[in-house]
């Protein structure tokens, strides 16, 4: 059997040596195309409902992002990473009414010390 290279692999910026491992590699049903397309699909009616230039002024104005490595090892206690997200590809709706920022705030309030949103 065929062993996939490891990321380092200078096998893997050969298009054709990699797909040929990837074909290799068993496959299983996913939900993962349909995810892509409805996701792609939704890209798309966003690029046209915002201009990207209002985009980029927002995000110019927010603050810079926290450090991810100093959050969750800056502390000598265990480092809480909570998590949110609306729903779930295999488990459908989880939390239709999800505030992100409010439950946010919870968050930090409560100790976390990342917040992962899905």
């Amino acid at each position: 059997m065929s062993q996939v290279p490891s990321a380092d692999s200078p096998d893997l910026n050969d298009n054709e040596t990699h797909n040929q491992h990837l074909s290799a590699m068993p496959s299983a049903p996913s939900i993962l195309p349909r995810i892509v397309a409805a996701k792609r699909k939704r890209l798309a009616q966003a690029k046209h409902a915002i201009p990207l230039s209002h985009l980029r002024r927002a995000a110019e104005d927010c603050a810079p992002p926290l450090n991810f490595a100093d959050a969750v090892s800056s502390s000598n206690s265990i480092a809480i990473i909570a998590e949110m997200k609306r729903k779930s590809p295999s488990g459908g709706s989880l939390d239709p009414n999800l505030n992100p920022a409010k439950r946010a705030r919870t968050y930090c309030q409560a100790g976390a010390a990342a917040i992962s949103v899905l």
